[in-house]
């Protein structure tokens, strides 16, 4: 039988995905907060669970990322979603705190989802929402709140 397969099919590629990236992000905060606040990273199979009235989702992956608190009843805070192609890149990002996505995002119009073309934008975008000052207020927010 003839291989007409790319010899490098099986090849890792050198990027990270996305995903990857931000589970790695929401395991750090719990180590951080000693499990108190964590972070899930979800996948959405379609928009029918998101469904926001606009064109954010036409792509085929979309991942939330949600500040949990169990302590308080399992409290859930969205963060942001991403979605993207199957190439991974370009992400485009949609802040759901108002105040977060200004202090992120100052250059982006109120109702636009920034874009990362490529890994490093994409980590340096997710450290501009993760590194915020309101992302720090609403985890010690609910870090106080859950010591009561």
């Amino acid at each position: 039988m003839d291989d007409l397969w790319n010899e490098q099919i099986g090849e890792e590629m050198p990027i990270v995905s996305p995903a990857v990236i931000m589970k790695e992000q929401a395991t750090l905060l719990g180590q951080k907060t000693k499990n108190i606040v964590t972070a899930t990273v979800k996948r959405y199979e379609s928009d029918e669970d998101l469904t926001m009235g606009d064109d954010f989702w036409e792509s085929d992956f979309t991942y939330r990322f949600t500040l949990v608190a169990r302590t308080l009843g399992n409290y859930r805070f969205p963060l942001f979603d991403i979605t993207h192609a199957i190439s991974m890149y370009p992400v485009r990002f949609r802040v759901f705190d108002k105040v977060l996505a200004q202090e992120a995002f100052p250059d982006t119009e109120p109702e636009g989802y920034p874009e990362a073309e490529a890994e490093g934008k994409f980590r340096a975008y997710l450290g501009f929402i993760l590194g915020a000052r309101r992302t720090s207020d609403l985890v010690r927010s609910l870090l106080a709140q859950a010591k009561t």
